[in-house]
């Protein structure tokens, strides 16, 4: 009888830690993880969703990114925004340009979060952030744009008595009122 307790006792501690898994930057400099990464990334393109450049189309502009952005994520935004410039039919241009962007991160990052009924349910989340202000200017550092943009997504999955489900999925926070589940995070 006391075989049988011990085997149904350390079945039941064993199901406590199943499926413990976690999103959160991964070691050594400036690893982090691909949800880390997307999560950041499908904020900003909700953030800038509606940042119209078409109107300086045929003008150089260059672009500046000030702010708190740290060195893994800077190269991304100024690739992010001078990507928006081009399309936008505008000329990429270095810094005596006639018009310069200014990128002002005011916070742009990755949290973990956990919610949990302890043994039964455990749902995990990896939080992206961005907010920033989008500034254009001409050669006599007149403001012909002056955005505020901010941008929210998630990936969360979850456990249920230790078992991992198969439903981790992405969402995005839209106008910062509902989330919507992202079918293709890879093409958002």
């Amino acid at each position: 009888m006391k075989i049988k307790a011990l085997v149904i006792s350390f079945g039941l501690i064993s199901l406590l830690f199943l499926g413990c898994s976690t999103t959160q930057k991964t070691a050594g400099t400036g690893g982090y993880s691909a949800v880390a990464q997307n999560v950041v990334r499908i904020a900003l393109v909700e953030a800038s969703k509606n940042l119209d450049f078409s109107p300086y189309a045929g003008q150089p502009i260059s672009c500046q990114i000030i702010g708190f952005a740290d060195e893994n994520m800077r190269p991304y935004f100024q690739y992010f925004f001078e990507s928006k410039i081009e399309n936008a039919g505008c000329i990429l241009s270095g810094p005596d340009s006639d018009l310069v962007l200014q990128v002002v991160v005011h916070s742009a990052g990755n949290d973990q979060g956990v919610s949990a009924i302890p043994v039964i349910q455990n749902r995990t989340r990896s939080e992206g952030k961005v907010n920033m202000s989008i500034i254009l200017r001409d050669k006599n550092n007149q403001k012909l744009m002056d955005e505020d943009i901010s941008g929210e997504s998630k990936f969360e999955s979850r456990t249920t008595l230790g078992i991992a489900a198969m439903d981790g999925a992405y969402y995005v926070n839209e106008n910062g009122l509902r989330w919507v589940k992202i079918d293709d995070p890879n093409n958002f």
